[in-house]
Order: structure tokens, then sequence, then C-alpha cells
């Protein structure tokens, strides 16, 4: 199950990297949101349930592609996603990752 949530959580994120918008993207301001709840989770139910929002809020995302942001949010969301990452292992009880 700590594969497949953590799975999600990385696909999540790398879906919100080709789903781009002008300036500081609702999508980052979003991700943003999300990365501090889970950050605030004390178990890892919360941490599931914010993961799941996570996915759901991508795909719905997804229809607003656009290629030529794609380097940009990158740059913008790696932090965001290793910072979740974090967060969600804490939340869920697992060691912290190198």
């Amino acid at each position: 199950m700590r594969a497949m949530t953590k799975l999600l959580s990385t696909l999540s994120f790398a879906l919100f990297v080709t789903a781009g918008c002008g300036g500081k993207p609702a999508l980052v301001d979003k991700l943003e949101q999300f990365t501090e709840q889970v950050c605030a989770c004390k178990d890892e139910a919360c941490a599931d349930a914010l993961n799941k929002q996570v996915s759901e809020y991508t795909l719905s995302a997804l229809k607003d592609i656009k290629e030529d942001e794609i380097d940009k949010l990158a740059e913008q969301l790696d932090p965001l996603e290793k910072k979740f990452n974090a967060c969600y292992e804490k939340a869920a009880g697992h060691p912290p990752r190198d």
C-alpha cells in the first residue's frame, strides 16, 4: 500500500508538471496548499486522503496542458514534490529517506 500511495503521489506531481498556466500557475498555488496540508497531518489516514485529493485534482487539471510551460513548472514543482513526499512519509510513520 505504501508503495502504491508513493507512486500515486509521484505520478500526481509528474502530471501537474504537464498542466500549465501563465504567470504563477494556479496549479502551483493549489499544490502548495496540498503540501502544507499534508505537512500538518498527524497520521497516515490524513496523508492518504490528501494524496487522493491531489490525484483527483491532477486529473481535472490535465485539460489545461500547455507544452511551453512544462520546464518552468517542473522547476517550481520539484521542491514541492520533495516536501510533499517527506511530509507524507512522516505522517505515515515511515523513516525519512535521503
